[in-house]
């Protein structure tokens, strides 16, 4: 039996990056808001829906060097469900969260540009 297990996104992060590094590979992990409008009554409102991503590897490197919170970007993975046990309740818990394969710049040439240096401070 055949499966399909691919997305597409594309949005604003809500967060800048955080990367962590594990014997010597990256794993960044970030959020994004894909703002789609509904009308309500006479107007139209923002309807975002929250989706959460981890990047690994060369993926990860250059999601950490290029993105900060607010730029737009797409990404391509798959689905994956992370279970883990809530340290303080001892209930299991699980969420689903996209495993970045491939990713990129999207939105205007200035968006586009390496995020500022703030020089560590």
């Amino acid at each position: 039996m055949a499966t399909l297990n691919s997305t597409h996104m594309m949005g604003n992060l809500t967060r800048d990056p955080e990367t962590i590094e594990k014997d010597g590979f990256s794993i960044t992990s970030f959020s994004i808001a894909i703002n789609e409008q509904k009308k309500e009554g006479d107007s139209w409102v923002d309807d975002p829906t929250f989706q959460e991503a981890k990047a690994f590897g060369k993926n990860a490197e250059f999601i950490q060097k290029h993105f900060e919170k607010g730029k737009q970007i797409w990404f391509r993975g798959k689905t994956r469900t992370e279970k883990w046990v809530d340290k303080q309740s001892g209930d299991n818990r699980s969420k689903n969260i996209i495993h970045v394969e491939s990713c990129g710049f999207c939105g205007s040439k200035a968006d586009s540009a390496p995020k500022a240096d703030t020089g560590g401070f």
